[in-house]
């Protein structure tokens, strides 16, 4: 199985999660512009494609056919990638994407900051899902999702979500790519 790894911010949820299953996306692709100084490409420069900073359809075929992207045999993740894939994309390859919000309990979590909105709204549970990506936001089939009692804090959620969230990651990555 072939992994390709989408980011748009750090990339460090991908650093992270690398780190912790001895396993590297085959390739990491990026829409952000300016990532010379950023960790991921101290690391992975070798393995980084940069698409426009607002990719089109075909700016997504296009790579995948310079990459060779097989739609059977390949898993495409997203972490942090702030943009909405092309349906046309969706249907064609199994891609995946983390929300840091409990979205199965709380709908009113999807979209941006759902961990500040959780912690103002009191929710007493906390957590996030791996779901299918389609093109309304966070709108796909939710595949996993873990969760915590709330801290009623957002620097204490914050960190719960962190491990809760790449705790998430290592258990689906590693059924799927079969380590």
């Amino acid at each position: 199985m072939k992994w390709i790894a989408f980011f748009s911010q750090t990339g460090n949820e991908i650093i992270n999660i690398t780190q912790n299953i001895n396993i590297s996306p085959d390739i990491i692709v990026t829409n952000k512009q300016n990532i010379e100084l950023l960790e991921i490409n101290k690391i992975f420069a070798k393995k980084i494609y940069k698409m426009p900073n607002n990719p089109k359809e075909e700016d997504y075929f296009k790579l995948f056919k310079l990459i060779e992207t097989d739609t059977k045999a390949t898993i495409i993740t997203l972490h942090g990638f702030l943009r909405i894939i092309p349906d046309s994309i969706c249907n064609n390859y199994n891609i995946v994407n983390l929300h840091p919000g409990l979205i199965n309990k709380y709908p009113e979590l999807k979209g941006i900051h759902p961990q500040k909105k959780a912690t103002y709204l009191k929710h007493p549970i906390i957590g996030c899902v791996i779901h299918k990506v389609s093109p309304i936001v966070d709108g796909g089939e939710i595949l996993l999702s873990a969760s915590e009692e709330s801290k009623y804090n957002l620097t204490d959620n914050l960190k719960v979500l962190k491990d809760l969230s790449l705790n998430l990651w290592l258990k689906y990555l590693t059924s799927e790519i079969n380590i």
